[in-house]
């Protein structure tokens, strides 16, 4: 699949990409939500990864840009400090997940796979 990962912390992105790659995933890092939105806008991501908390552009106004102009397949948002308000306003937004800092592998793959099996095939 045809991964974005938006974290404002470039060695977390670094460190989520090679381990996506090792999995036969292709990688694209964008470190603010600008930069996410204007690749968004060039390349279709079968998935984004997502932090919430960016200093430019929050992730939950990534998300709606995202959704705005119809650019995300699949979204998973991650937070290093998340709360219950935060998971349901993802939802509400139409994050597919909300996952907590530090990842854990497994629910990560977990995730994937979900998304991953919703894809429609080619026409």
């Amino acid at each position: 699949m045809n991964v974005l990962i938006i974290d404002d912390d470039a060695e977390i992105g670094r460190t989520l990409g090679n381990l996506l790659e090792r999995r036969k995933h292709t990688v694209t890092l964008a470190t603010r939500g600008q930069e996410a939105l204007g690749l968004a806008k060039t390349t279709a991501f079968d998935i984004v990864i997502l932090d919430v908390r960016m200093p430019d552009m929050d992730g939950f106004g990534v998300l709606q840009a995202l959704r705005a102009q119809g650019s995300a397949g699949g979204v998973i948002m991650l937070t290093g400090q998340g709360d219950v308000e935060d998971a349901v306003r993802a939802q509400q937004l139409g994050a597919d997940d909300y996952l907590p800092k530090p990842i854990r592998i497994a629910a990560l793959d977990r995730v994937l796979a979900a998304i991953g099996g919703r894809k429609k095939p080619p026409s």
